[in-house]
């Protein structure tokens, strides 16, 4: 049964990465080997202050929101931790995925803020 199985996977295979990938993947419909290329072997977004390219519109957006954020115009909301006892106390945050893994390691939680 198993044997079955591999063989109808095997058969619904419609596209293989490139020799090159380091990821050996199968794809089963265009779109997903075309997902895969967008995400992983093209970088289709350049930033427009440093020529630094990347896979994802989303990346660039927080590349430049972090990176650039003394250029750009717009206020860009940064975060400082609350703990008293943090061992690097006055550090600035651009980025709340950063600073919630720097609290919950300062033993607080983001909700405490």
């Amino acid at each position: 049964m198993l044997v079955l199985q591999r063989e109808l996977l095997q058969a619904w295979t419609a596209k293989v990465c490139a020799p090159s990938c380091p990821k050996v993947a199968e794809f089963y419909t265009d779109y997903h080997h075309s997902k895969h290329v967008n995400r992983k072997h093209t970088r289709r977004y350049q930033c427009e202050l440093c020529n630094s390219a990347f896979h994802l519109n989303a990346d660039l957006r927080r590349h430049e929101r972090t990176v650039h954020r003394n250029e750009l115009s717009g206020a860009v909301e940064e975060f400082t931790c609350p703990n008293a006892e943090c061992p690097i106390p006055g550090k600035v945050f651009v980025r709340k995925d950063n600073f919630e893994r720097h609290v919950r390691g300062c033993g607080r939680s983001t909700m405490d803020v």
